[in-house]
């Protein structure tokens, strides 16, 4: 249950590509792209959500401007409770959720993680060829 709303949504938009974000929901394909952070600024507003957020939405990244938002259910568990996705193609939509949300993904993340890790590595070794040298 959990994947045929997103695999539904992707055969009827083959040439777009869509963020995911679904709680519970640990989708990563080339079409489908699973998100695990969200945040929003609006004036002097701030929020951010971690995957944990119970959202079920489906936004473009790529194609057609395409807006899904959903009550379903997708955890394994719950398939038999009824819910529903609606979609709507509207670029007015689209470009209000592109302007006002940021969304990284899982690969984003984990490629953003990696070069803040290799960012630390560089630093811990000059630091310790200063004290290597301040002993000399």
């Amino acid at each position: 249950m959990q994947n045929q709303v997103w695999d539904q949504l992707v055969r009827k938009y083959p040439d777009n590509v869509f963020y995911a974000i679904s709680w519970q929901c640990d989708i990563n394909t080339e079409k489908l792209q699973a998100v695990v952070h969200t945040k929003t600024v609006f004036d002097k507003y701030e929020q951010e959500w971690k995957k944990s957020d119970h959202a079920k939405l489906a936004i473009v990244k790529e194609g057609k401007a395409i807006v899904c938002v959903s009550d379903l259910n997708l955890a394994v568990t719950q398939a038999d409770r009824p819910g529903g996705l609606l979609c709507h193609e509207n670029e007015g939509w689209q470009t209000a959720f592109s302007q006002t949300f940021t969304y990284t993904t899982k690969e984003e993340k984990e490629k953003k993680d990696a070069e803040e890790n290799e960012k630390e590595d560089v630093e811990e070794k000059e630091k310790n060829k200063t004290k290597t040298k301040s002993l000399k």
